[in-house]
């Protein structure tokens, strides 16, 4: 039976009826009959493709995304894939049709940027459409990944690029420094995941999917601010708010290396620079890869070539001490006693 379509008095149509067994009652959202007649017909195609061919025929990139999202994915750069291509039914998107967007919404990144941003949600959503039933399991490419040289400071540089931030962006970024978290796991960071006397930091936003903990060294405990009594985030913007996400920071970063003369970093730079550190004064692979939140030896190992015993004695000599047996050992060191400004 055909829907049927009928004008509210908001001037809105509405489209209310049952057709192949489903019931429909909702806003068109149009404003002429024309609209809201060829919009009931598209529902009506929609419904009995669905019931005719089954939900794999008919189910969106969006209807995915949205299983997704409820089932607790990350909504991490899916908003401008799903202006893109939201509509789309799931069965009708190739690798080809994946790799122009990739290059229509980040024309100038580089390949490891349109992986991040682009095909590890993709492919997420397509990773949940397979086992909801919404789409047959598929295969995609990813960009090849340069290998090229590993991005990581010494700690001479580190100390004058934290020299030249805000003291709010200096507190957040100490931390990166000094526990190797993601940019997005320190953002997030609350007061009630760090241990009374700041030794221990519980990390549940991961990429992973699964928490992990960072021991804090002692220049890392000392940066951090004073705890409040009510709790709440960690680390603050100038603006006494949390920071909301890690754009502004890689922005912070930028500035000051130009104030310094270096090239430029992001925070991704300083979780490089914090596992080759780590490893240089730890030679403990185990220990890294569960401190980093990586799964593989592989992942891990990248850190591992230029572990040498000068470079683990100049990160010693700066303060930047792993918490594990073996490394030199201070007094407990006080927090801070004002906030991060």
């Amino acid at each position: 039976m055909p829907l049927n379509v009928y004008k509210r008095p908001s001037g809105v149509y509405h489209i209310r009826g049952t057709h192949c067994g489903q019931r429909v009652d909702r806003s068109s959202g149009a404003r002429t009959l024309k609209d809201a007649r060829a919009i009931a017909s598209k529902w009506e195609k929609e419904i009995f493709d669905r019931y005719v061919y089954g939900t794999k025929a008919v189910a969106t990139f969006a209807e995915a995304a949205a299983g997704y999202l409820r089932s607790g994915g990350s909504a991490d750069f899916l908003e401008p894939i799903l202006l893109a291509i939201g509509s789309r039914p799931l069965k009708d998107l190739s690798q080809v049709d994946l790799d122009a967007l990739a290059h229509k919404l980040y024309p100038t990144a580089q390949g490891s940027t349109r992986n991040r941003r682009v095909y590890t949600p993709f492919i997420a959503v397509f990773s949940y459409a397979a086992l909801a039933g919404l789409s047959d399991r598929r295969v995609w490419k990813r960009p090849k990944q340069p290998q090229g040289r590993l991005d990581w400071r010494t700690p001479a540089e580190i100390d004058k690029l934290l020299a030249a931030l805000t003291p709010s962006a200096r507190t957040i970024c100490t931390f990166y420094v000094g526990t190797g978290a993601r940019a997005s796991e320190a953002v997030t960071l609350d007061w009630k995941d760090i241990t009374p006397a700041a030794q221990r930091a519980v990390l549940w936003e991961t990429k992973s999917g699964y928490s992990r903990h960072v021991d804090l060294c002692p220049r890392t405990r000392a940066a951090l601010p004073a705890r409040p009594v009510e709790g709440g985030a960690v680390f603050l913007s100038a603006r006494g708010t949390p920071w909301h996400a890690y754009d502004a920071l890689n922005l912070a970063l930028r500035r000051a290396c130009d104030e310094i003369g270096t090239e430029h970093l992001s925070c991704h730079t300083l979780r490089h620079t914090w596992a080759t550190w780590a490893y240089a004064v730890t030679r403990d692979l185990p220990w890294l890869m569960q401190q980093g939140g990586w799964r593989t030896a592989q992942l891990a190992m990248r850190y591992t070539h230029v572990g040498a015993r000068d470079l683990a004695d100049e990160v010693l000599a700066h303060g930047w001490h792993a918490n594990i047996k073996g490394s030199p050992t201070q007094a407990p060191l006080r927090l801070a006693d004002k906030s991060t400004g």
